[in-house]
């Protein structure tokens, strides 16, 4: 039989009718997605952006996408029944169409930036549930294979068309744009909406295997998944493993604890091998793909020791900051990791369908709950919060007092004010109402009043926001430290202090000297200048730290580092000149006399002063200096 091109490539008229066959199928799914394109059209257009009122339409756009995929997958599970009426289907629908008006309501994350995590939380666990539902209880986990590698290519292909029409609309636009008529780009932005948020998912859908019985299933194997798995995924998921396995070597021969980036790699080995096994299954048992049977045992051997390299570097990180909700969600992945271990290595009789479903079950248990990511790391960040204050003897009848910013240690102060700002920064406000001397709600409500502030608007809730953080800080005496990094007692030495040097005065006696010289804050040596009879340019080493005047046959130097240093080794030099009034913790303003900002070289008859006017730099405890701005003049005598 001859196969034309045109039975291969899908037409216009096929793609529409599975479209409308989507809609037949999935009419509360379509809903859905029409619901959520209808939300994301309004989020795209400038006057709802400008507004701040998007608030509403973000809740609605969270909604269709937790609800279509949990309609999904009661859709799936009822199609595997093969026969049902439509009154249970339709009551099953309404109550899943009623949970997701729940979540409409109490999801807000602009009021609970929290909402954010728990949303994204339940979008994951909602796709994976897709995955396995129609054969949580089917013993064919060959079917339940096919079945996903169907949705698959299905989502890969619409995803692809997707593209590929959007940037060929794009194109068309821009060009009916630039030759015929000035059009509003809002328009293009509708046309990705509607691409992503309509035609993909009816396409997807119309993808959907109409029957879900083992034996009615295409289970054709597509030889790119075994090239793909045997020449990509497993030589790379073996490159991991020897980078993995020599780090840990080296950590036991040096006995340090490992680097944060380990997680990342032990990940990603994680990750490939257990994908890289989930594409192989059908074929595993094939007498020319003995490798895979051998790779499926030694793949959860070798991820053991990985596994302790793993749990190391995490509790470090937990050891040095406390446990946030990301530090949360590697300490589940790594209980997740240990599970497939022991469920793989252990039992005889397994299932690959366990990936999936134990993914599910540990995405629910993290999300809400006492044992949640969000309980669990407020929980460890009011704790830590509180052992601060508690060691600098800052609290006081369980309420947090004001830090004395002249009596405390700059690591301790910036490390407070990280806890507090991540607290701040993703949670709301009240949280902290116990340990706070201040009536936040009340706070909140003066805000809102002193700024017309209204309810529905996001961006007035994201000014309280600020504003109330800002109080806090303010409250606390955090502010200046609250735009640090994390730190730590040993990493106080790289605990960089902002320095500015001015002189008391921008004249400057040039008394004794024949010429004055500005110094070029972008040097060209080049540039080359005359005095009588005597050339001159300058250059410099790095960001100012050596200075060089060139000045006919002879070089003047001036190290810029060394002079700083030496100014600040001197204690009795810091507070003779320091400004008190303007300088902070972390940053010092000293006011110096022109005559100890000079640095003066002679050679050849001929007298060079370097005239420091003001300088701006970083120093560190291990005596690192990084000069960032420098105002002078040479003075020369010849």
């Amino acid at each position: 039989m001859k196969v034309s091109l045109r039975n291969k490539l899908p037409s216009i008229h096929s793609i529409f009718a599975e479209l409308m066959l989507s809609i037949k199928r999935f009419p509360a799914e379509c809903i859905y997605a029409l619901t959520g394109s209808f939300a994301a059209l309004q989020l795209v257009r400038d006057e709802v952006l400008n507004s701040g009122s998007e608030i509403w339409w973000i809740r609605l756009l969270m909604l269709a996408a937790i609800a279509f995929p949990l309609n999904l997958s009661i859709s799936l599970v009822l199609a595997k029944k093969e026969t049902y009426s439509w009154k249970p289907f339709w009551a099953v629908k309404l109550c899943v169409a009623l949970s997701s008006l729940l979540f409409f309501f109490l999801l807000n994350p602009e009021v609970y930036p929290q909402d954010v995590v728990h949303f994204s939380l339940l979008f994951i666990a909602s796709i994976l549930l897709v995955s396995f539902a129609a054969y949580f209880k089917d013993g064919d986990t060959m079917a339940w294979w096919h079945f996903n590698k169907v949705l698959i290519l299905r989502l890969l292909t619409g995803a692809l068309y997707s593209v590929v029409l959007g940037a060929g609309l794009s194109a068309a636009f821009a060009t009916v744009n630039e030759l015929l008529i000035e059009m509003d780009w809002v328009y293009l932005r509708y046309i990705w909406v509607l691409i992503f948020t309509v035609f993909f998912p009816l396409y997807f859908l119309a993808g959907v295997p109409k029957r879900l019985d083992g034996s009615l299933l295409t289970r054709d194997y597509p030889k790119g998944l075994k090239y793909f798995s045997q020449y990509v995924l497993i030589p790379l998921a073996f490159v991991y493993l020897v980078i993995l396995l020599i780090y840990e070597l080296k950590i036991l021969t040096q006995w340090q604890l490992p680097n944060g980036l380990v997680s990342a790699l032990i990940l990603g080995y994680a990750s490939i091998g257990i994908l890289s096994l989930l594409l192989t299954f059908p074929i595993r048992d094939n007498q020319e793909n003995a490798w895979i049977r051998s790779y499926s045992k030694y793949f959860y051997v070798f991820l053991i020791p990985l596994f302790i390299l793993l749990m190391l570097a995490i509790l470090k990180r937990v050891d040095t900051y406390g446990i946030t909700y990301q530090r949360y969600f590697l300490i589940a992945i790594a209980a997740w990791l240990l599970f497939q271990i022991i469920y793989f290595l252990a039992f005889q009789r397994t299932t690959i369908k366990a990936i999936p479903i134990s993914l599910f079950a540990v995405v629910l248990l993290i999300n809400y709950g006492p044992q949640s990511a969000l309980s669990v790391s407020l929980a460890s960040q009011k704790s830590i919060l509180m052992n601060l204050f508690e060691k600098e003897g800052l609290v006081k009848n369980g309420f947090l007092q004001p830090v004395a910013e002249d009596s405390i240690d700059a690591a301790t102060a910036i490390r407070m004010a990280s806890s507090l700002n991540y607290i701040l920064y993703n949670y709301h406000p009240e949280v902290l109402q116990s340990i706070l001397t201040i009536d936040i709600e009340q706070q909140l409500d003066t805000i809102k009043k002193d700024g017309n502030l209204t309810a529905n608007s996001t961006n007035n809730y994201r000014s309280a926001r600020t504003q109330i953080t800002n109080r806090i800080q303010q409250h606390l005496h955090l502010t200046e430290f609250s735009n640090r990094w994390q730190f730590n007692a040993q990493y106080a030495e790289e605990l960089k202090l902002n320095y500015y040097f001015k002189s008391t005065s921008s004249a400057i006696d040039v008394v004794g000297y024949n010429y004055a010289v500005e110094l070029q804050p972008y040097v060209d040596s080049t540039g080359v200048d005359t005095l009588p009879n005597i050339t001159y340019y300058q250059t410099r080493t790095g960001a100012y730290q050596e200075i060089t005047l060139h000045l006919g046959e002879k070089d003047f130097r001036f190290a810029i580092s060394d002079f700083i240093k030496q100014c600040l080794e001197s204690e009795q030099y810091l507070k003779k000149y320091e400004d008190k009034v303007s300088s902070r913790s972390l940053e010092k303003r000293l006011v110096i006399p022109l005559s100890a900002l000079r640095l003066t070289q002679q050679a050849d008859g001929m007298e060079v002063t370097l005239q420091i006017q003001e300088i701006f730099f970083e120093y560190s405890a291990s005596k690192d200096v990084k000069i960032n701005s420098m105002k002078g003049t040479y003075l020369i005598k010849l």
